[in-house]
């Protein structure tokens, strides 16, 4: 008898899900509590998008893992000039929108800023997809 939901199907679309989850989650701050984003707050988000496209698409995992660790580092740099641990100076304004400096801590959830919960994810699904990946090369052909 066939299992309706495998686990291992869910364990191998978990990170697509987390990091669509986590676009949405920006895109609803943004336009439902007016809290724009920042220039490396767009950056983490069209890595989450880039991720996403390579995920479904093409498979390859150096690029996958590359993008994550891209994701991890613009994150940390982030946080790092939230909390005043490094000053490079104020981010460039750009685009249409009456973006954020991204030395402020903007929108806030229990008091840490949204790029640590960024960073919390990305180490998230690092390890996640690190599972996904050793489960696969362990898996023999039935």
């Amino acid at each position: 008898m066939k299992k309706i939901i495998k686990t291992d199907n869910i364990l191998i679309n978990l990170p697509l899900i987390i990091a669509l989850i986590i676009v949405l989650i920006s895109l609803f701050i943004e336009y439902f509590f007016d809290a724009y984003p920042c220039e490396l707050c767009s950056y983490a988000r069209i890595l989450w998008l880039v991720f996403c496209i390579f995920y479904i698409l093409f498979k390859n995992k150096i690029i996958i893992f590359l993008t994550l660790l891209f994701n991890l580092g613009i994150s940390m740099y982030h946080s790092a000039k939230q909390y005043q641990l490094i000053d490079t100076g104020i981010c460039p304004i750009s685009f249409d929108k009456p973006f954020l400096d991204c030395n402020l801590m903007g929108f806030t959830i229990l008091g840490l800023p949204l790029s640590v919960y960024n960073i919390f994810s990305v180490i998230f699904v690092i390890l996640i997809y690190s599972k996904v990946n050793h489960l696969s090369k362990n898996k023999t052909p039935q």
